[in-house]
């Protein structure tokens, strides 16, 4: 079934125009999301950041379009697929459960020291509820490893693993939060 997401409200629907709940709205359901650190500068280098990344590994990445402030950040990544020989097959895909109402894009899925890995990038500090998030798309893609990729402005990285087996109750936790505040329209 062709899910269909929509970039400015960040929204997902079946081709049936069934509502599917994204990701990273049910983490901030659920209370695990401190908006405090979100702002329009942190969204729009978020942003920026990963369309460079994306288009590094598309081989279309024009070098002289990238501003100053993204650099550090692309020398990160750089960095990352040069010393883990990361080997991405997709790259900001849709993942879903229809089973479960939900629906997700991922960064990367790929191969990494010879497992089947997904990476999620942040840019600043990797929050502890990357562990919840990553587990939500795992669900979709049959359990690859997990990890989070914190890139940094300053051209380095940290690369951070999530194999604790809790985050997949917990990211179900979540869930169930999430869908309850909706019914009792607590949503807001």
């Amino acid at each position: 079934m062709k899910i269909l997401f929509d970039e400015t409200t960040h929204t997902y629907k079946t081709e049936n125009g069934e509502n599917l709940l994204g990701v990273t709205r049910i983490l901030r359901l659920s209370g695990l999301v401190d908006t405090t650190w979100f702002n329009a500068t942190a969204t729009l280098r978020g942003t920026a950041v990963h369309k460079a990344c994306e288009l590094r590994l598309n081989n279309k990445l024009d070098e002289e379009s990238v501003c100053a402030e993204i650099t550090g950040y692309l020398q990160g990544f750089d960095k990352f697929l040069t010393e883990s020989k990361f080997k991405v097959e997709k790259q900001e895909t849709i993942v879903v459960s229809l089973k479960k109402g939900y629906a997700g894009r991922i960064d990367f899925l790929g191969m990494l020291n010879k497992r089947r890995a997904l990476v999620d990038i942040k840019t600043g500090h990797l929050p502890e509820w990357t562990a919840e998030q990553t587990a939500g798309y795992a669900e979709c893609l049959n359990y690859p490893a997990r990890f989070g990729l914190e890139l940094r402005g300053n051209g380095t990285y940290s690369l951070r693993e999530f194999a604790d087996p809790n985050d997949y109750a917990n990211w179900n936790a979540c869930l169930l939060i999430a869908k309850m505040k909706i019914k009792r329209g607590m949503d807001q």
